[in-house]
């Protein structure tokens, strides 16, 4: 019979199992072998696939927007600061934009924010954006040639 400390006179019942010390596996896990194996990490990054609606009732349009966008940025923030695969520079964006996934046609991440403004205007009900980001790799830029007289000064 084991006593709680500080708690002077009440017993407890007999126990069949000790419990565990700190850093000892139980005896009745003990038994069961070891943990499975954690499963790989994935070689493709999980894609943004969504539509997302521009009127809801009871929430400001305004509101709806900005949270919208937030989300966006914060999924390509998430995307960038994961670790890139020897070789790789960055990650690079493939993005589609459009009424639907049907109709979605491919644009420059830059000019995302642009076009959902642009949906937000024309008073559409929703938009469709796709990411997948993708490795890229930084190309070298051209040596300079040109001289002092080319550029015109003296």
């Amino acid at each position: 019979m084991r006593r709680f400390e500080g708690q002077a006179g009440v017993k407890t019942a007999p126990c069949a199992v000790p419990p565990p010390r700190r850093g000892i596996i139980a005896p009745c896990f003990a038994a069961a072998g070891p943990s499975p194996p954690r499963p790989a990490p994935l070689a493709q990054k999980a894609p943004l696939k969504k539509t997302y609606p521009l009127h809801v009732e009871g929430k400001h349009p305004d509101r709806l927007l900005e949270a919208t966008k937030h989300e966006i940025r914060k999924y390509i923030k998430r995307e960038q600061n994961k670790p890139c695969p020897a070789g790789v520079d960055f990650w690079d964006f493939d993005c589609k934009f459009g009424s639907s996934a049907a109709t979605a046609e491919p644009i420059h991440l830059g000019a995302l924010t642009e076009r959902i403004n642009a949906y937000a205007a024309e008073k559409a009900d929703s938009f469709y954006v796709e990411l997948i980001a993708k490795p890229g790799v930084r190309k070298p830029r051209a040596p300079a040639t040109d001289t002092a007289e080319e550029r015109g000064e003296d």
